[in-house]
């Protein structure tokens, strides 16, 4: 399963790019499942933008010897009601140790070239920061068949 962030941040245009964030991961993410199907692995794309923590039921339900649930991201967790910013870390932490201790095994894809200074609070070694967006299409497959083999 892929969860593409679809937070409000992700609507900036992309440094050197008339298109936005979000549009380039879509771009992205659709050349990756069309990848994905032609190997004929199961597959499913959701989006968040707060509530990660609750879309982890269906990748839980699924019968597979391996379950991934890669999270494409623009950017540090935020709350319209929250504004600490450890709290917010360690709320995003929790998110990703639930599945964890489910089976499923989480990888976060970051898009932000500041993610280094707090990613790894949330995800351990668990993560990948590309920080040249033209760069995803290319890195988003090499990235997934890395995690599945």
């Amino acid at each position: 399963m892929l969860l593409l962030d679809l937070s409000e941040s992700l609507n900036e245009k992309a440094a050197g790019s008339d298109q936005t964030i979000l549009h380039l991961s879509q771009e992205a993410v659709s050349l990756l499942a069309w990848s994905i199907e032609q190997l004929g692995n199961p597959f499913a794309i959701a989006g968040f933008y707060s509530n990660t923590r609750d879309d982890a039921h269906y990748l839980e339900a699924q019968k597979a010897d391996k379950k991934l649930m890669l999270i494409l991201t623009g950017g540090q967790p935020s709350d319209v009601d929250a504004h600490d910013e450890r709290l917010l870390i360690e709320d995003a932490r929790q998110s990703v140790k639930e599945p964890d201790q489910k089976g499923i095994f989480t990888y976060c894809i970051n898009l932000d070239p500041k993610a280094d200074n707090y990613v790894s609070d949330i995800f351990g070694h668990q993560y990948t920061v590309i920080d040249h967006i033209e760069r995803l299409p290319e890195q988003l497959p090499k990235l997934f068949m890395a995690l599945t083999r």
